[in-house]
């Protein structure tokens, strides 16, 4: 079984999880890497921007305009009529990943939560190649990405995977996302291991390829922190970072 991201109603489902995790422990470093705040950073690629949420975050904070590209319609409807802005412009991903921007036009790309859903290694690598044809020389692209080395831990606000069991490359993948006040959202996803993400990076031609696991502060007292317990020893998600 596999989740279909292109459906209306599993994007207005998936609209409904609230990302604090990921502003906590995972936006602030990819943002920082890609130097958003830089003077020479105009324009910001979000590969697979889904709806909206990163680059609404982008367009808020920073200076930068954004070209958000999505393989889903409905996920693209909902960012239009919820997040849009006059610096973001949202694009459909063509059947082939290519998109209709030129080549070495752009200062920084993230990718969140994309290669989880797609069961083929071939799809990834293609998307990283078109990745590193529109960025210019010395720019970094980021992947954020739910970190295989923690499946099975009872996170709340998201399990993925069970408890005990070895997973091998691409083989499905359930994650439980919890909402506020309802059921959690079901997603079948695949499991790519780190060194997999980082042989395509590196295949790619991205240099300085490295991977960042980070985990809460102790000290944290912000937002939700009574339900980031488990985040405090074990890292959720793993952050990609390459440069061309």
């Amino acid at each position: 079984m596999t989740t279909d991201w292109k459906l209306l109603d599993i994007a207005q489902r998936y609209d409904e999880y609230e990302p604090v995790r990921e502003r906590v422990l995972a936006y602030p470093i990819v943002f920082e890497e890609l130097g958003l705040a830089r003077r020479d950073c105009h324009v910001v690629l979000d590969y697979g921007c889904g709806a909206g949420k990163v680059s609404a975050l982008i367009a808020r904070d920073y200076d930068v305009s954004v070209i958000a590209v999505d393989v889903s319609p409905g996920m693209l409807a909902i960012a239009g009529k919820k997040r849009a802005h006059p610096r973001i412009t949202y694009q459909l991903i063509a059947e082939d990943q290519r998109l209709d921007i030129r080549a070495g036009s752009v200062d920084a790309a993230l990718t969140c939560f994309v290669f989880v859903v797609i069961p083929d290694a071939e799809r990834i690598r293609s998307i990283v190649r078109e990745v590193h044809r529109l960025l210019r020389p010395g720019a970094v692209y980021a992947i954020v990405d739910h970190n295989p080395d923690s499946v099975g831990v009872p996170f709340d606000f998201a399990r993925v995977g069970e408890a005990g069991r070895t997973y091998a490359p691409g083989d499905p993948l359930e994650i439980r996302l919890s909402t506020p006040g309802g059921p959690p959202v079901v997603v079948h996803d695949f499991y790519w291991p780190k060194n997999m993400v980082r042989e395509v990076l590196e295949e790619a031609g991205f240099r300085n390829v490295r991977v960042a696991t980070p985990t809460l502060s102790s000290t944290f007292r912000g937002p939700e922190a009574s339900r980031l317990q488990l985040e405090r020893k074990h890292p959720p998600y793993a952050i990609y970072l390459g440069q061309k």
